[in-house]
């Protein structure tokens, strides 16, 4: 392979990693009230909604972050959901 391809290649993990962190790094900031989908689209503004919600499954999956809610009321908390997780309500 194209040495030029791969550094793109290893480029472009970089900041897919660098974004997860950020996401991750915001959703911990907001851990009493929950991050709203709203504002991570405001921390990532080059990036679809739909782009967003890729990394955050990916989140989910490692156990990161986990939702509370559906549609425009869901909240992003940090850490995977535990049987005792008691946020509040939005």
């Amino acid at each position: 392979m194209d040495d030029g391809f791969l550094e793109l290649v290893r480029r472009r993990a970089r900041e897919r990693e660098a974004r997860k962190s950020l996401l991750v790094g915001y959703i911990g900031s907001r851990r009493a009230e929950g991050a709203r989908m709203a504002e991570l689209q405001h921390l990532l503004p080059a990036l679809s909604r739909s782009q967003i919600q890729v990394l955050l499954r990916e989140l989910v999956r490692r156990g990161a972050v986990h939702v509370h809610g559906r549609t425009k009321a869901a909240r992003w908390y940090p850490g995977a959901r535990r049987e005792d997780c008691r946020h509040a309500a939005p």
